[in-house]
């Protein structure tokens, strides 16, 4: 109603009008995971503490104190970065750093938030309305 043309626009054919036509639409397409996320928590909780581990130990070493023992403060250096970083070789004991548990983590989380957004979403468009 009250459209004075004798045809409409074409779609396909516009890419924009700057044409009053009375319809002004305004189309926002996302993918909303704050409910995924808070329902699922617990998912994120290894992730987090090991990121936070690591932002601790980095801070500690990274430290311009100066001990009074400085062989010491050397000793705890090398501790902090295999804490953080592992160590793996010939002749010494193998220890699984932090930074690769965290990768593991982060792996199998991304995993799972696939396997949930499948769940929740379903690989389908969803028409939500806001007021």
């Amino acid at each position: 109603p009250g459209h004075t043309g004798s045809l409409l626009f074409d779609l396909d054919v516009q890419d924009g009008l700057s044409d009053y036509i009375g319809i002004n639409p305004d189309i926002t397409v996302y993918d909303d995971f704050t409910d995924l996320i808070i329902n699922n928590e617990s998912l994120f909780a290894r992730a987090i503490y090991l990121d936070f581990g690591i932002r601790v130990l980095s801070v500690i070493s990274s430290t311009i104190r100066s001990n009074r023992n400085e062989r010491t403060g050397q000793e705890m250096l090398k501790r902090i970065i295999v804490a953080i970083e592992g160590q793996d070789g010939d002749g010494v004991i193998k220890m699984s750093g932090l930074r690769p548990e965290l990768r593991g983590a982060v792996k199998q989380l991304r995993d799972e938030l696939l396997k949930l957004r499948e769940g929740y979403f379903g690989n389908e468009i969803q028409v939500v309305t806001q007021t």
